[in-house]
């Protein structure tokens, strides 16, 4: 497999290096037979500024709802970043990356399978001696916990169900989609008895390379004969029960629950604390700006938002509230530019309101 990048800077000379490392042990992690297909090239194409970004995908007639993106082209494959923070962009382009190497050997996979080990290889992590584990998953665990398994009504989709999506359908779920898809690609990959079953692995070897999605739907299905399917649900969630929790978890529950009582005054040194243990999880940085918001320190709430931003582009909660901070700090293009992004959001009618009210 061959890297190649025309962007010559520092973080993107590291960049290239470790999707280089990343990609052979991404592949070793998932357990691909030797003999799986893989890229003979791939090109990064990475931007420091979202503008150059955005015209470059433009070009290509790209999606560009995200910070990251895999270009296809008939040379090579291409990884395209705006450069942000340096860990979470190694995060972006081992998620892209496991695409890339998933499309060379099935062009049309599950959604599922795609997009949940897509979101298993960002949570990969290795030490200087190339030991490679799996850390605690920040934001999807707590997506997969709180705002799916735990939500009323009841957001879950059997597995069973799950695994029947096609794209429209996978894309209809949303997040309940998106979070069980990542727990359960988790659960094949790290679980001893999934891994000693060699699950994942009976999955892969069922789907043609040459398959439509439809077909590969069905052939996944059939890795599990239907009378495993309850054993299999109770297996993984007793898996995502016990998974770890963030460095920073304790204290940002207990700030979440002074947020939740109106009480900024006390979330804020518990928020320091968890930002203290956790320095790479935007979400921290986003309830901190909230408790500060909510103390008139609109200032401190601002760089707290645009730490949160680079951390994560497509948080649109922080988006939203880092233009009202912009507001009443009397940053009128600013705040306009946050609520106008906005307007294609979750956040439209607090944004076209915002806006009229200017």
């Amino acid at each position: 497999m061959e890297l190649a990048t025309d962007a010559p800077d520092p973080i993107a000379g590291k960049c290239v290096l470790h999707l280089h490392q990343a990609l052979p042990r991404m592949r070793a992690v998932m357990r691909f037979p030797a003999d799986a297909p893989a890229p003979a090239r791939v090109l990064v194409a990475l931007f420091a500024k979202r503008e150059d970004f955005a015209r470059f995908l433009r070009a290509r007639k790209a999606p560009q709802e995200e910070s990251y993106t895999l270009v296809e082209d008939s040379a090579a494959p291409i990884l395209a970043a705006f450069v942000l923070d340096e860990r979470p962009m190694l995060g972006r382009l081992r998620r892209v990356g496991m695409e890339i190497l998933l499309k060379a050997w099935f062009p049309h996979g599950p959604p599922w399978l795609v997009e949940g080990l897509g979101e298993v290889a960002e949570d990969l992590t290795w030490d200087e001696k190339g030991n490679v584990t799996l850390d605690a998953g920040r934001g999807h665990l707590r997506d997969l916990r709180e705002k799916v398994l735990a939500s009323r009504p009841p957001l879950r989709i059997p597995l069973s169900q799950l695994v029947k999506l096609d794209r429209a359908a996978w894309d209809r779920a949303g997040l309940a989609a998106y979070a069980q898809s990542w727990g359960f690609a988790r659960f094949l990959v790290e679980d001893p008895a999934a891994r000693e079953a060699r699950m994942l692995q009976k999955v892969l070897a069922r789907l043609n390379p040459r398959g439509d999605e439809v077909d590969n739907l069905r052939r996944a299905q059939a890795a599990f004969q239907d009378d495993e399917w309850e054993a299999l649900e109770t297996a993984w969630l007793d898996f995502v029960a016990k998974l770890s929790e963030t460095p920073g978890e304790e204290p940002y529950r207990r700030a979440r629950e002074a947020l939740e009582k109106g009480d900024a005054l006390a979330a804020r040194p518990l928020l320091d604390e968890a930002i203290a243990r956790d320095p790479h999880y935007e979400r921290l940085y986003y309830f901190r700006a909230v408790a500060l918001s909510a103390a008139g320190e609109h200032a401190a709430a601002l760089r707290d938002l645009d730490r949160a931003l680079a951390l994560f582009p497509e948080y649109h909660a922080a988006r939203f509230l880092r233009g009202r901070c912009r507001s009443a700090l009397k940053d009128d293009a600013g705040a306009r530019a946050d609520f106008e992004a906005c307007l294609e959001t979750d956040y439209r009618d607090q944004a076209r309101k915002a806006l009229e009210q200017r």
